[in-house]
């Protein structure tokens, strides 16, 4: 039986970050970094999921029942992410590095935000897959190649350790590499010489 003590609790170097209640000064480096982050994803015009009336599901980055972000001065900055109550700290953080907590954050906006870019444009992608490969569609392609070039926009450079991981991703399903990413064309492209069976394709979701 689970204790209700373990839940809402993410324990960091022997404190419960989730209840660790920011000073002023610490809100306001907080307020400004989300800000900072919505104003790219608004500009570049990232899709999220959507309510009835048009609004963003939960917000862009807005602190909910599944989504708290904080900033702590001897840590910076992190990302709490839950479900039911149950919570654990964002893949990467917490760190004190600005740049490297923006990154990781968009990636995860972008991300999304391919899937939704995939969803609304698939019968286009699944017409021009046809065309190039026999293998099953996957809509992994489309989404990350999305997620990649919006941080290409917003840092001007590949994210190399981004695109390792993507690729990796493409490949999971195969006893050899079959994709690799074209920094030229900024799209994965199949090796052809290598043959291979149709694969159980499964977005991937973190």
């Amino acid at each position: 039986m689970i204790i209700l003590s373990q839940f809402y609790t993410v324990a960091y170097n022997g404190e419960n970050l989730y209840n660790y209640k920011m000073i002023v000064e610490e809100k306001v480096i907080i307020e400004n970094f989300r800000k900072e982050l919505i104003e790219i994803c608004n500009n570049l015009d990232i899709e999220r999921e959507k309510l009835r009336d048009g609004t963003l599901y939960m917000g862009r980055l807005q602190d909910n029942h599944d989504f708290v972000m904080k900033y702590k001065e001897d840590i910076g900055y992190f990302v709490l992410n839950g479900e039911r109550g149950l919570f654990s700290m964002q893949n990467g953080l917490p760190t004190l590095n600005k740049e490297e907590a923006k990154i990781i954050l968009l990636e995860l906006e972008f991300e999304r935000g391919g899937f939704r870019h995939e969803l609304r444009l698939r019968e286009k992608f699944e017409k021009d897959w046809s065309q190039k490969y026999t293998i099953e569609y996957d809509s992994r392609k489309a989404a990350f190649e999305y997620s990649i070039k919006m941080l290409e926009l917003v840092f001007n450079c590949f994210p190399d350790s981004i695109i390792t991981k993507y690729t990796n991703y493409m490949n999971r399903w195969f006893e050899s590499e079959q994709w690799h990413y074209d920094k030229n064309k900024m799209t994965f492209e199949k090796r052809e010489d290598r043959g291979c069976p149709p694969s159980p394709v499964l977005p991937i979701r973190r």
